[in-house]
């Protein structure tokens, strides 16, 4: 499919309204020349916008009033002669003309009125998809050669209350979580919308075997697997190589070829104010680097054309891109390191979080926390959602599972034989009743209460503060890690917060149990969400320590800096390891958009690299320039002598022959 071999999408949002006319000046050719100039491979063609108007002549939609030439029919024509590939876009629950010719097809609050703000929004329930989404995307695959196919504009969970939702639902839709009907008006809901994802993919296949692909679905906000038929995951977003990272960690869990958008404006899609090249380059750098592609969102002007300041902004990124395609094309995580990212946990197993985007985002804290600690000190690890964990926990060295209050039942059992197989499990105690019974059964420990006070130590040397209470572990077969330490007074308040610590209590805060040939590690405190809240050094190094007891023999060992990622990835039976640097002050316009103006430069960063038969060279990519390495206990040790954005290292045939997939002897 084409999202595998293609990393440099320009995407020019388009929505212009009835009074304005459009696509005048397009010049197909002239501006797929200047794309691929740019470095563009993919651009993005609007077929229908938020207002519903189509940009070609449509028998099924609503073409734009003031429509100069058919501006879907030039841009393939002219992409296609200069090999850039064209993605067809289509608005799909925003169509402002649909409602406004059909008010029976607006999505409806309680009180009748329609939704969307700006724009107007349909149902999923209604005759909208039956009578214009699916045709029109029939329409759009039968008359134009586009490469891909992209839907845009997914609904957060709004209760629709229209007609065609009462007489589907079969009777009156609840308002809210008061009511008795609530739970399974959520649950149908969700499958509503989970039919109708499948049924668009299955019905855009029947016409052409291209990719089809949801804003946004299935993501690290949603993770829940994709059905059959979906070609790739993608979302986008105004922030920069950050969220670039955290996103594309969890995509390359789900084994889908995945890209990563954000826009070159300094305050969200309207503004027409370039950023920086470097802070493109960076978020450029954090999706190729963990096996994506990127896209570059711009806005055409009304008359089709492209800013010159446009085509520059994106031949930053591009251009860097070109020039480490030939070793990023093809790669993917090594699996070693696995997050949970449970589905179950953020929306609970009856969907009762599931309407709540506030309580969701909350929930969601713990796995952003994992994901950050080991972002940022270097640790290579990919998210998993719970499909995925079923499927390929035996390819996983070690799994983490950062406060997941539920888990459904085949997650569980799999857990079960991937740690008595040998697996290591880490385990920490959410804020909630969780973890299920049986990882507590694994961990080998069950939960007596909680202590009283809101914070508490773990021992150590120097105690180290936990801001919230700690679960009284009575181990069963587990050992005793690291002890919990009471503070001054039961943890009243003591000046202006915390209580000191004062002695160790009567029950452990770390545990450690042997399950056949595997181990399972307990915390007994909710920590990735601290560490999230917190970013708490110290905190870090009690976990890090415990990722490190349980793995004592990573792929790869990063002596880096704080901030710097390490994404190890294979090419057929070569190792790539990339570094990407985080330690520029990523600011907000506007509250925002991310805004990088400088990204400083690392020198002599360290890392050793598991040895592997066969192994002469390690390359510095692409320049292709040999490193010195050294043998010592195990490992090459290697320096990489400066680090700007990123910097990539190539050991040709290190999978080779007597290698396993992990890279092992």
């Amino acid at each position: 499919m084409g999202h595998l071999n293609r990393f440099c999408k320009s995407h020019p949002d388009f929505h212009a309204p009835a009074h304005v006319a459009v696509g005048g000046r397009l010049d197909g050719h002239e501006y797929g020349r200047r794309l691929r100039e740019c470095g563009a491979d993919t651009v993005v063609a609007f077929a229908k916008c938020h207002y519903g108007f189509s940009y070609y002549p449509t028998r099924v939609g609503t073409p734009h009033p003031q429509l100069q030439k058919d501006m879907v029919g030039e841009i393939v024509e002219g992409c296609h002669a200069h090999d850039v590939a064209v993605v067809g876009y289509l608005s799909t629950f925003l169509d402002t003309a649909a409602v406004e010719q059909h008010p029976d097809w607006a999505s409806r609050d309680r009180e009748g009125r329609t939704e969307g703000g700006h724009y107007g929004r349909v149902c999923v329930n209604g005759p909208y998809v039956e009578e214009l989404l699916i045709p029109q995307g029939r329409e759009l695959l039968e008359e134009y050669d586009v490469d891909e196919i992209f839907y845009d504009t997914m609904t957060l969970f709004s209760p629709c209350h229209c007609e065609n939702c009462r007489r589907a639902f079969g009777g009156p839709v609840p308002e809210g979580p008061q009511d008795e009907d609530w739970l399974r008006y959520v649950r149908w809901y969700r499958e509503r919308f989970s039919e109708f994802f499948a049924r668009v993919a299955r019905e855009m296949h029947a016409v052409r075997d291209v990719p089809c692909a949801f804003n946004w679905m299935w993501s690290a906000r949603d993770p829940n697997s994709p059905p059959a038929g979906i070609d790739g995951l993608l979302g986008d977003d105004q922030y920069g190589g950050e969220s670039a990272s955290y996103n594309c960690r969890y995509w390359a869990g789900e084994g889908l070829p995945f890209e990563y958008m954000t826009g070159r404006f300094l305050a969200g899609l309207g503004d027409w104010n370039s950023g920086t090249p470097t802070m493109y380059r960076y978020a450029a750098a954090a999706s190729i680097a963990n096996g994506g592609g990127f896209w570059l969102i711009d806005r055409m002007m009304p008359d089709g054309s492209l800013q010159e300041e446009a085509y520059r902004t994106m031949a930053a990124p591009f251009h860097f891109i070109r020039r480490r395609l030939d070793y990023v094309r093809g790669a993917r995580h090594v699996p070693e390191v696995g997050v949970l990212n449970g589905w179950t946990h953020l929306v609970g197993p009856d969907l009762r979080y599931f309407p709540d985007n506030e309580a969701r985002g909350r929930r969601a804290f713990p796995y952003r926390g994992a994901s950050d600690l080991l972002t940022t000190r270097g640790r290579h690890f990919t998210g998993l959602s719970e499909g995925a964990l079923v499927e390929r926990a035996a390819d996983y060295r070690l799994i983490i599972l950062p406060e997941q209050e539920f888990l459904r039942d085949d997650v569980a059992d799999a857990l079960r034989g991937y740690v008595e197989g040998g697996g290591r499990l880490l385990v920490t105690q959410s804020a909630g009743a969780g973890p299920a019974p049986a990882v507590l059964e694994l961990a080998g420990v069950s939960v007596e209460g909680f202590t009283e006070a809101n914070h508490g130590y773990f021992a150590g040397e120097t105690p180290v503060l936990q801001r919230s209470p700690f679960a009284r572990i009575a181990p069963g077969t587990a050992a005793p890690l690291r002890g919990y330490v009471r503070p001054v007074g039961g943890g009243a308040r003591f000046g202006h917060g915390f209580a000191p610590p004062e002695a160790e209590g009567d029950f452990p805060a770390v545990t450690l149990n042997h399950v056949g040939q595997g181990q399972v590690a307990y915390v007994g405190a909710p920590v990735f969400e601290s560490y999230h809240r917190y970013y708490d050094h110290h905190l870090a190094a009690v976990l890090l320590e415990l990722v490190d007891r349980l793995l004592p023999d990573p792929i790869v060992r990063s002596e880096a800096p704080p901030n710097v990622e390490t994404a190890v990835l294979r090419r057929g039976d070569d190792l790539l390891v990339n570094l990407v640097n985080h330690n520029a002050r990523e600011r907000k316009s506007a509250g925002y958009v991310s805004v990088v103006h400088h990204m400083p430069e690392l020198h002599d960063v360290r890392l050793r690299v598991r040895c592997a038969p066969g192994v002469g060279r390690v390359l510095s990519v692409p320049e292709e320039r040999e490193l010195p390495f050294r043998e010592s206990a195990g490992y090459l040790e290697i320096v990489v002598p400066r680090l700007h954005i990123m910097e990539s290292l190539l050991l040709p045939g290190y999978f080779g022959e007597g290698a396993d997939e992990g890279g092992e002897a």
